[in-house]
């Protein structure tokens, strides 16, 4: 147990310090190992490996061998009975929908979605309810990119009711961080729909929600919030007002550590010379 845990935790450090190919090495032994053995604990790291495994090879675009595993993860997972087996399912599930994606078939992409929402909420692990909401929020950017905004709107506010369900949990942050990552984009879709007071209203709760949040994403969909406040507010809000909205996208973008964050951050130094005067209009 303790040599295979270690495989896999050297193979995600791996992964996160970019040197993908050792970490696909260390990824497919456990993953080849594991499922092979009746052990539950090592059943279950072979699923864990699986998941992490098809990321590393579709960075790397290694995707025929991704597309293999995918197929193969999720019938492996299904044979997991306990609530992180549940949890492992609907992640598997979800790698194999974004490799549904990658290759063209987006009705089937969303069918496969559904299913890792319905998996990851049944788990009862907060595991599974947060690739639940990463999935929920994946339809939603996809109806949203497809122009179908009414639709948007639905799946942000399914994703929303997810992280109601899962508050009580003792990883308050990163709900907090999700919740705001689909604030801001139930914001998106509701200004596309001409909706602006509503929007408001998802911007505001998104910008206290990152901003309480701490984490990475959170920061990033808060300073996103902030600089759409500033925004669409011109003309209805002091220019005080829209100096702290655009102040705070600034400090909030620079502080994720994201690209979102930092993109939002330039252009609310944008922003902030326009109404200093020392700037020129884009």
């Amino acid at each position: 147990r303790f040599a295979l845990l270690a495989h896999l935790r050297l193979g995600q450090t791996l992964a996160e310090l970019g040197d993908r190919e050792r970490a696909v090495e260390q990824l497919s032994h456990v993953f080849e190992t594991g499922r092979r053995l009746d052990d539950p604990v090592l059943r279950e790291l072979a699923g864990q490996a699986a998941c992490n495994l098809h990321r590393a090879l579709g960075s790397l675009e290694r995707w025929e061998e991704a597309r293999a595993l995918a197929e193969q993860s999720v019938l492996f997972t299904r044979t997991l009975t306990s609530g992180t087996g549940r949890a492992l399912e609907a992640a598997a599930t979800y790698a194999h929908a974004f490799q549904t994606l990658h290759d063209g078939h987006e009705a089937e992409a969303m069918a496969e979605l559904a299913d890792v929402v319905r998996v990851g909420r049944e788990s009862g692990e907060d595991v599974g309810l947060r690739i639940a909401l990463d999935a929920q929020l994946l339809v939603g950017h996809l109806h949203r990119q497809g122009g179908r905004l009414e639709e948007a709107v639905r799946a942000f506010k399914d994703a929303l009711a997810t992280v109601r369900d899962g508050s009580s949990t003792a990883h308050e942050a990163e709900f907090d961080a999700m919740a705001a990552m689909a604030q801001v984009n139930l914001g998106h879709a509701l200004l596309g729909l001409e909706r602006a007071f509503e929007a408001r209203k998802a911007y505001e709760t998104a910008l206290a929600r990152g901003r309480a949040s701490g984490l990475p994403g959170g920061r990033a969909a808060a300073a996103n919030a902030a600089l759409n406040l500033g925004t669409i507010l011109e003309g209805d809000e002091p220019e005080a007002t829209r100096r702290e909205w655009f102040e705070a996208a600034r400090t909030l973008g620079r502080s994720s550590g994201t690209p979102l964050g930092g993109e939002c951050a330039a252009q609310a130094e944008r922003a902030l010379q326009r109404l200093a005067g020392d700037g020129t209009e884009d």
